[in-house]
């Protein structure tokens, strides 16, 4: 999530078009919460990059500002 939001589609134009095609059946409020939510994430296998690694850091922090940010 953190490439696609990052580098292609915002918070904002992923939940309009989920809002588009589910109705009031999506809610962004319980889209965005798993997203600032990392901790019974097991970070002892590390992930392969395509493109130079980030800190794990980065990504927590980036991915817990876009979920908690204004709608």
């Amino acid at each position: 999530m953190y490439f696609i939001i990052r580098e292609y589609y915002n918070l904002k134009e992923r939940c309009s078009k989920a809002e588009a095609i589910f109705g009031q059946q999506f809610l962004e409020k319980l889209f965005r919460q798993p997203l600032a939510y990392l901790k019974d994430i097991d970070f002892t296998e590390s992930a392969e990059f395509l493109v130079p690694p980030l800190p794990d850091d980065e990504i927590k922090n980036f991915l817990i500002n876009k979920a908690t940010g204004i709608f």
